[in-house]
């Protein structure tokens, strides 16, 4: 089977395309060429096999059991990659992903706790220190944890069972959303995982500072919204758990999306509104410097208004292209 022949074969097949592109993602440019031309004549040549069996050309649920043979676009381009490591090359594309979302999202909590406790107590100058030393703290056990989870599922053949879970129909519309990243995702949920817990007082920062905070959450001005913003977070947590499993764009996430982005606009502009999100607790500063975040949260919080804004925006925008297009017609079954 030529390579030309393989072409004409990915041209019929849209189900063929979305695959052999989202192989593509998981590919060195330099090497992609020839990888792909030789994944697309091992695909067709089991194509060809089957309409030869049947008679007749093989059906999109054929197509895709076909697909599902050869496996997840990102195991499969781990395979033709042909490296030695420690875990299989069933989990192995999962493993680098998770751990560069880890460092993310370590990083960035780092950032945070660091953060609300410069913010909150004036001590601006321990930033960049607290923040390091909360990274490396947390860094190296982080990671030893995941490389032992990783290992032991390796061991059980969860790289296996996943591949046998996953199903082609499932491959993303690129006309309508790349992908989302796992990095993005994974750093999304630690984030508002952390939130949830602060939030819902499970989790004290304060508790993690060397002193009492200078300034503090005004209880009165927040109140109203506890509930809300707990809900949001949560829809929020939700939607990126989401991502995880369907990294693709559909059209429940653009729904949830929309109403969350209104929602959480409506709760923000409320607060933007509110002179005094933050008070003083101790400290001869204390009220100058609540007086100063005070300001710079309005600022911050219109600008998030802004955003939700922009965010809604486009999420209405891809549901219209979608119904406007061809895939609101021959693809509904598709994007669920």
């Amino acid at each position: 089977m030529t390579v030309h022949a393989a072409r004409d074969r990915d041209d019929a097949s849209p189900l063929v395309q979305r695959y052999v592109a989202a192989v593509a993602r998981h590919l060195d440019r330099d090497a992609a060429g020839d990888i792909l031309a030789e994944l697309r004549e091992a695909i067709t040549s089991r194509l060809d096999a089957l309409e030869e069996e049947h008679g007749v050309p093989p059906s999109e649920s054929a197509i895709g059991e076909v697909l599902k043979s050869f496996g997840p676009p990102m195991v499969v381009a781990t395979r033709y990659a042909k490296r030695d490591r420690l875990i299989g090359p069933d989990l192995y594309p999962f493993f680098w992903p998770t751990a560069k979302a880890l460092v993310g999202l370590f990083a960035a909590m780092s950032v945070v706790i660091a953060a609300y406790a410069a913010v909150s107590s004036g001590q601006w100058m321990s930033f960049p220190f607290r923040a390091i030393h909360v990274f490396m703290s947390v860094l190296l056990p982080g990671l030893g944890v995941m490389l032992a989870v990783f290992v032991a599922l390796d061991r059980t053949d969860a790289g296996a069972k996943i591949a046998a879970s996953w199903d082609p129909k499932s491959l993303p519309q690129d006309h309508i959303r790349k992908p989302r990243p796992l990095f993005d995702s994974l750093v999304g949920l630690g984030f508002d995982v952390l939130f949830v817990l602060w939030w819902s007082k499970a989790v004290d920062f304060p508790a993690l500072m060397d002193r009492e905070p200078s300034v503090v959450l005004n209880v009165e001005a927040w109140a109203p919204w506890h509930g809300a913003i707990l809900a949001l977070a949560c829809v929020s947590a939700a939607i990126h758990l989401y991502d995880l499993v369907h990294p693709g764009w559909s059209r429940l996430r653009a729904v949830i999306a929309i109403a969350a982005f209104g929602a959480g606009t409506w709760v923000l502009a409320a607060l933007a509104r509110e002179p005094l999100l933050f008070v003083a607790n101790v400290g001869e500063d204390a009220a100058q410097l609540a007086q100063t975040i005070n300001m710079n949260v309005g600022i911050v919080l219109w600008v998030a208004v802004c955003g939700l804004v922009i965010g809604a925006g486009i999420e209405v925008w891809r549901l219209a292209r979608f119904y406007s297009g061809p895939a609101g017609n021959g693809l509904a079954g598709v994007i669920r």
